[in-house]
């Protein structure tokens, strides 16, 4: 889920997150989390493997994953709702 891959980009570690549509709307593959197809296990294997072997993609998904999730706070994500909420039904009601 995008609140678990949120959890482990706060805790400033690099993220390998699957293709799910909760994270792929939050999350740029590449950027702030490297992204797999679910249950390929091929895939994730190969995710692992390419992390392990580069500091400096680890280091980049670890930085800007880390910037996200100070971005997604709780009250941050309420006001995102609040504003939906209003979008949809008009202020006040």
């Amino acid at each position: 889920s995008a609140l678990v891959t949120y959890e482990a980009m706060a805790s400033g570690v690099p993220v390998i997150a699957t293709t799910v549509p909760s994270v792929v709307q939050q999350v740029t593959h590449g950027c702030q989390a490297w992204l797999t197809p679910p249950d390929d296990l091929k895939a994730l294997v190969a995710a692992i493997q390419l992390l392990l072997g580069d500091a400096r993609l680890r280091n980049a998904l670890t930085k800007a994953g880390l910037s996200l999730a100070t971005e997604l706070t709780y009250p941050q994500r309420a006001q995102r709702i609040i504003s939906f909420i209003e979008g949809i039904s008009g202020p006040g009601r």
